[in-house]
C-alpha cells in the first residue's frame, strides 16, 4: 500500500526506499533476482507517467461519454443533470437556463404530475418535488403512492389520502408556495388560508378505520370537506415570487426584473446569463436586483462592498471599491434594482470591478433620452385607439422628460413607420407610465434608448 501511495504521489525518494524491500520479498517468494529488479525498474518508470496518463485517459473517456449523451440524448441528459444537482440551487438555476436555451420548457412542480426527481413529460422537463424546501423523499413517496388511485381533486382530498406523518404542514405549505398545488384549481393564497382546516380533516380521517370513517363521514360530508377552500384573490406578483424564491431558491413563474427587460434593452450590453461567454477584461453594462451585500473596510480604512446582482438569466458578483461605493452606499441595499458598469475580471470566479452604480430609474433618465413604443397594427386600425394613446402621452408629459418615438407597424411595403413626437410631448418615464402604456396598448413593446434627437 505504501508503494502504491508513493507511486500515486510520484515520491521518488519513498519509491527508492522501497526498492530493497520489494526485491527481497519477491526473491523470498520464488522470483529470480534479475526478474525482481526488472519488475521494480518497470514500476519506477511507470511511476513517472502512469498515474497522470491513467487519469487523463479515464477523464477523456468520461468526457467522450458525456458529450455523446448530450449530443444524442439532450433531454435525458439535462433531466439527469438537474436531478443530480437538485440540492444545489445555483446549479439548478444554471442548468434550467441552459435547458431553456436548448428549447426545452420547464414545467412547474405539480402534486398530480411530478415525481421525486426531475422527469420528462411530453418533451418538456417536469420539476422534481424533492428540489422543494421541506419536501423529503419519503413525503414524495407517500404523494406518488396516494395518487395511484387517481389525481388529487382538492386540498382536503390531498390531506385525507397522504400520510400526514410524512407529508406534514411545513411540507404542504412549501408545496403550495412552490405552485405544486396550482393544479387543484385554487389560488395559492386560498390554499394557504384553508391549510389548517384541511389538515384537521385529514387527521380525523386517518384516526379511524375505513369502516368507521365510512359511517362518520358520509359521502355528502366528504363533498363538504373537499370544499373547505374558499375563493380568494391571488397574492400580489411580488409576494408570490418571494414565496417561490423561499422554497425553490429562485423565482420560477417570473422575476422582479421582468418589468425592466424592455426598458433596459437600450442601456445594458448583455444579460447576466451571457456574462460567462464574454472575455475577462471586457467592459460591460448590466442590470440586476441586489440579492447579497457584504460591506468591509479596505486597508486605508475606507468602506467598500461586495454585492451580487441577479436577473432572469443568472447572477454575478460585483466589487465596489471606495471610490464607487461612497457614491452608492445610501441606495445599495438588498432588493434594490441597479445598473452597474465595470470591467470583467476572472479571480476565483467571474466578477465585475465596478466603475459606477446607478439606481435603475436614474439610469433610465441619465443614460437614455428616448422612450420607444412599438404599436401593433391591430391597435392602429382604430382612430379612437390612437387618440387615446395620444391623450395618455399628453397626460404624462413633463419638462425635461424623454422624447417619444412611435414605431407604427404596417407602413408602405409592409414595414414600419417611425414617428418622433415633438418635444412638447416629452414624457415622464416611470412604472406608472410603462404600466399604463402596456395596459392601454395590448401587445406593445416599450423600451428606452439613447438616440440622436431630430429637431
Amino acid at each position: 500500500y505504501t508503494l502504491i501511495k508513493a507511486i500515486s504521489k510520484k515520491d521518488a525518494d519513498l519509491i527508492s526506499q522501497r526498492r530493497e524491500q520489494f526485491i527481497k520479498g519477491a526473491v523470498e517468494r520464488g522470483s529470480t533476482l534479475e526478474a525482481a529488479e526488472q519488475i521494480f525498474d518497470w514500476i519506477e518508470y511507470f511511476a513517472g507517467y502512469g498515474f497522470n496518463k491513467a487519469h487523463a485517459t479515464a477523464y477523456a473517456y468520461i468526457a467522450y461519454q458525456t458529450a455523446y449523451l448530450k449530443a444524442n440524448y439532450p433531454l435525458e441528459f439535462m433531466v439527469s443533470l438537474l436531478t443530480i444537482k437538485s440540492g444545489d440551487t445555483d446549479k439548478v438555476i444554471y442548468y434550467i437556463n441552459v435547458a431553456k436555451r436548448m428549447g426545452y420548457e420547464i414545467l412547474q412542480p405539480d402534486v398530480n404530475s411530478s415525481f421525486a426527481h426531475f422527469s420528462i413529460e411530453n418533451g418538456a422537463i417536469r420539476y422534481g418535488l424533492t428540489a422543494i424546501l421541506n419536501v423529503g423523499y419519503s413525503a414524495v413517496e407517500s404523494i406518488v403512492s396516494a395518487r395511484e388511485d387517481g389525481d388529487f381533486t382538492g386540498l382536503t382530498d390531498f390531506c385525507c389520502r397522504v400520510d400526514l406523518r410524512l407529508v406534514n404542514r411545513k411540507c404542504i405549505e412549501s408545496l403550495i408556495k412552490a405552485g405544486a398545488m396550482d393544479c387543484l384549481g385554487y389560488t395559492r393564497s386560498a390554499l394557504l388560508d384553508a391549510l389548517d382546516t384541511a389538515i384537521e380533516y385529514g387527521h380525523r380521517r386517518s384516526s379511524e378505520s375505513k369502516v368507521a370513517v365510512a359511517s362518520l363521514l358520509p359521502e355528502e360530508d366528504m363533498e363538504r370537506f373537499n370544499d373547505v377552500v374558499r375563493e380568494k384573490e391571488e397574492f400580489e406578483q411580488g409576494e408570490m415570487l418571494r414565496y417561490e424564491k423561499e422554497v425553490l431558491g429562485f423565482y420560477f413563474s417570473g422575476h422582479p426584473m421582468a418589468q425592466y427587460k424592455e426598458r433596459l434593452r437600450g442601456i445594458i450590453t448583455c444579460q447576466l446569463g451571457e456574462i460567462e461567454s464574454i472575455p475577462a477584461g471586457s467592459n460591460v453594462v448590466v442590470a440586476g436586483q441586489i440579492i447579497i451585500k457584504r460591506q468591509i473596510t479596505d486597508k486605508k480604512g475606507r468602506e467598500m462592498a461586495f454585492f451580487t446582482i441577479e436577473d432572469e438569466t443568472g447572477y454575478v458578483e460585483c466589487v465596489s471599491f471606495a471610490s464607487s461605493y461612497e457614491k452608492a452606499e445610501f441606495f445599495l441595499t438588498k432588493g434594490t434594482v441597479v445598473v452597474v458598469s465595470g470591467r470583467l475580471e476572472m479571480n476565483n470566479g467571474l466578477k465585475i470591478l465596478v466603475n459606477e452604480i446607478i439606481p435603475v430609474e436614474e439610469a433610465e433618465r441619465s443614460m437614455t433620452n428616448t422612450l420607444n413604443i412599438r404599436v401593433p397594427r391591430s391597435f392602429m386600425e382604430s382612430d379612437e385607439n390612437m387618440e387615446s394613446l395620444y391623450q395618455f402621452i399628453l397626460s404624462r408629459t413633463t419638462t425635461g422628460g424623454m422624447i417619444v418615438r412611435l414605431y407604427l407597424e404596417g407602413g408602405s411595403g409592409g414595414g414600419e413607420v417611425v414617428m418622433q413626437l415633438p418635444r412638447s410631448c416629452s414624457i415622464i418615464v416611470d412604472e406608472e407610465t410603462i404600466g399604463g402604456l402596456k395596459k392601454l396598448v395590448s401587445g406593445c413593446e416599450v423600451w428606452a434608448s439613447r438616440e440622436r434627437i431630430n429637431g
